[in-house]
């Protein structure tokens, strides 16, 4: 798994250690059972580290990258087997969510990873078109749902359009179905629309998505909305998923500017024997953390004190990024 240190440097100001201590919390619980790599963009960022004992484990390797931002969910490399069970890392093209940040640090973190052997053997696939992490949800046996409100609604690619993505994601990632989602987006989101703040698979034909049941919410008729367009979605063998509300937090607003901060549940993360799920000090987060532990039986879930990152629009899925490990491949003798 790769996360980034918050660094003093950046946009944090007094929200620098509820970050670093989310970052931290998260690692932790991660590292328990599985690799975990943490960027650090600079020295006071390794010096930082270095001064935690509790980011003292076998399983957590310290990497100095330079780096614009923590959300490496965007601009991490996506990993694809092919049919002989090869590693394959793609790497797209990051602008900071079309233009809104710089990103120029970000855009390099993937080949520097790669090409630095960080990540293990894997064939590096470098594409010039711009695409988020975040922006796609897939099942992992074809299925992938996106937002139209963020591929297409905002350019990020000349001449985008429905049959050029569709394109791309059957030919670099395997997808043979894709679900346009049309309603739907947090107020605050400066992805305009990433799916993973709105619906994720915890399933391959389960659903569960941000939910609103405030009609006094400018969010409730949207996400009404869309509740009802994943009710009619189907499966690629034509049966209907189970879709599942999750609950919805009070409104989260900036300390200092007092704009509405885009805080949900559904930016939660997986990774092996753990399932990571937001928290704002909020009445909604026992009820979220209970549902998606009932999604991951089998997994332990953590809850993970998100309303410092959700000062800078983001929460742990957008602040994560997993690394599937290279299968082993035996040939008949």
């Amino acid at each position: 798994m790769l996360l980034v240190w918050p660094r003093a440097r950046g946009d944090w100001g007094p929200a620098l250690a509820g970050a670093r201590e989310s970052i931290a919390t998260a690692a932790k619980a991660i590292a328990a059972s599985q690799r975990v790599i943490l960027i650090a963009a600079d020295e006071d960022a390794l010096a930082s580290i270095e001064l935690r004992s509790d980011l003292s484990s076998n399983n957590l390797d310290v990497v100095h990258i330079p780096n614009n931002d923590i959300w490496i969910r965007d601009y991490g490399p996506l990993t694809t087997f092919n049919a002989d069970g090869q590693r394959h890392f793609l790497d797209c093209r990051f602008n900071g969510w079309a233009g809104k940040y710089p990103a120029n640090l970000d855009d390099e973190v993937a080949q520097i990873l790669i090409n630095s052997q960080h990540l293990g053997e894997g064939h590096l696939q470098r594409r010039d078109y711009i695409l988020e992490g975040g922006a796609i949800e897939s099942n992992g046996i074809g299925e992938l749902l996106v937002t139209h409100c963020c591929l297409l609604g905002v350019p990020r690619n000349p001449g985008d359009s429905k049959a050029i993505w569709n394109e791309r994601f059957a030919q670099d990632l395997g997808i043979s179905q894709v679900h346009w989602i049309e309603n739907g987006q947090l107020q605050g989101d400066d992805t305009d629309g990433h799916v993973d703040t709105l619906v994720r698979f915890v399933g391959h034909d389960h659903i569960v998505f941000q939910s609103c049941d405030d009609p006094s919410d400018r969010h409730y008729e949207s996400l009404q909305k869309l509740g009802d367009e994943l009710q009619q979605l189907k499966q690629s063998n034509g049966q209907p998923y189970r879709v599942q509300p999750l609950p919805w937090p009070q409104a989260q607003y900036d300390e200092e500017d007092g704009r509405r901060l885009p805080a949900g549940y559904a930016n939660f993360l997986i990774a092996n024997n753990v399932v990571l799920v937001p928290q704002y000090n909020d009445p909604a987060d026992a009820a979220a953390l209970a549902i998606i532990a009932q999604c991951f039986p089998n997994r332990r879930a953590i809850g993970i004190d998100c309303a410092p990152l959700i000062r800078q629009n983001g929460a742990i899925h957008c602040a994560a990024m997993q690394i599937p490990a290279a299968q082993i491949v035996t040939t008949a003798s």
